[in-house]
């Protein structure tokens, strides 16, 4: 099992999400924790962050600082012959399955989970894991290009 990890804390990932701080404990579990520098009372901007997981198992880490209330996450993936299925969890909770599995041609696709609850202010962990290989998919790989939160209710 592979899995994403910040070597540093110049990591170009780190530069391009605006962190401020590496949970670098978890480096030594192979999970990447990038933590947000505030509170986010509305949106995130764009994490921008091009990930590729190969195999099932595979996972990246997020860790956001966020308002309760009700979010809405857009993620954008890239979609290919060769796309298998991740899970998206929120502190542990599975809140949806996606697919990157095209059978022709690909490219970038945006999907949006809208309601997603955030029952309480302060950190929170946002997992991608990839579960699973279209029964058509040459593969398992998942290409994420990165996500928005955009907080829709109080």
């Amino acid at each position: 099992m592979t899995r994403i990890s910040l070597l540093t804390s110049t990591d170009p990932i780190v530069a391009a999400f605006g962190a401020t701080t590496v949970d670098r404990s978890a480096l030594t579990k192979g999970r990447a924790v990038v933590g947000a520098p505030n509170f986010l009372q509305s949106s995130t901007a764009f994490r921008s962050s091009f990930r590729a997981m190969t195999n099932i198992g595979d996972y990246v880490e997020y860790e956001e600082v966020l308002s309760s209330g009700t979010w809405s996450l857009v993620l954008e993936t890239v979609t290919a012959a060769s796309g298998g299925s991740f899970t998206v969890s929120v502190d542990g909770t599975v809140v949806s399955t996606i697919s990157t599995y095209l059978a022709s041609g690909g490219g970038a696709t945006r999907t949006e989970l809208a309601a997603l609850s955030i029952p309480t202010t302060g950190k929170h962990l946002i997992r991608l894991t990839v579960v699973a290989k279209d029964a058509a998919s040459s593969a398992t790989t998942c290409r994420i290009s990165g996500y928005t939160m955009t907080r829709t209710a109080a």
